[in-house]
């Protein structure tokens, strides 16, 4: 199968992080159409930012804000975060990205997209790109 365009509300390519005045990501994956999802969300080192092997919150959506460690981060600099997606036991996948300010309030949604596969092709998996740049 191969996945349709996907279906985004936003869709930034890139979104800056004000990491010294306390903003962080917090991400979001939710899945459908299947037994469980197969996805991973990355850093251009390979360093595993979420994925399945997390622990869903009750509501089934798997979360995480980032950055954890504020002292690993380095200021500023130019990362790239993708989150690779496989259509094998899900259907659909629908990833979010809002920057929160430091008392962990939304500013701003800076990736709110829907990705589906298309059972007649068989290409089954999709790279979404996040480029951040820290300050």
């Amino acid at each position: 199968m191969t996945v349709k365009s996907p279906v985004c509300t936003r869709n930034d390519l890139a979104a800056v992080l004000n990491v010294t005045a306390g903003e962080r990501f917090l991400y979001e994956v939710r899945f459908e159409g299947g037994a469980q999802p197969v996805f991973a969300i990355v850093d251009q080192h390979g360093t595993v930012v979420l994925s399945q092997a997390s622990s869903p919150d009750n509501d089934g959506v798997y979360r995480r804000r980032w950055p954890v460690d504020v002292s690993k981060i380095e200021i500023p600099n130019d990362l790239t975060h993708t989150c690779g997606m496989h259509f094998a036991l899900a259907t659909k996948y629908h990833w979010t990205v809002t920057r929160l300010n430091v008392s962990g309030n939304a500013i701003e949604v800076h990736k709110d997209c829907v990705y589906e596969s298309d059972p007649h092709d068989s290409r089954d998996e999709w790279f979404a790109p996040f480029r951040i740049l820290t300050v």
